[in-house]
């Protein structure tokens, strides 16, 4: 309530999902853009690929990684509404398949 009141939008983040999770994008941009412009792999020459990296995150970017994040989990439950509709049907419980071995 206190965010819409203010015109935030409360985005909620699944723990360690990679593809749900706008951090774990940004992660893996990070550890492209360092190997890919470094030849030493030294610690002080990684610590400022990491801080050049940082630097150009803007707003766009980011954006860009929520935007992502949001699509999967609108294909996701686009995937959930599938299943429900159309194969659920036809899938038996494991309770269902014990009680008919049973049967024979």
């Amino acid at each position: 309530r206190i965010g819409k009141k203010y015109g935030i939008e409360i985005f909620r983040l699944p723990k360690l999902h990679c593809s749900l999770n706008p951090i774990e994008l940004s992660w893996n941009n990070l550890k492209q853009f360092v190997p890919d412009q470094s030849t030493t792999f030294r610690p002080d020459d990684v610590k400022l690929l990491s801080e050049q990296f940082m630097v150009t995150m803007d707003d766009e970017r980011a954006m860009s990684y929520f935007h992502y994040a949001r699509g999967i989990e609108e294909m996701y439950q686009t995937a959930d509404a599938i299943m429900k509709k159309d194969i659920e049907q036809y899938l038996q419980s494991d309770s269902e398949e014990t009680d008919s071995d049973d049967e024979e």
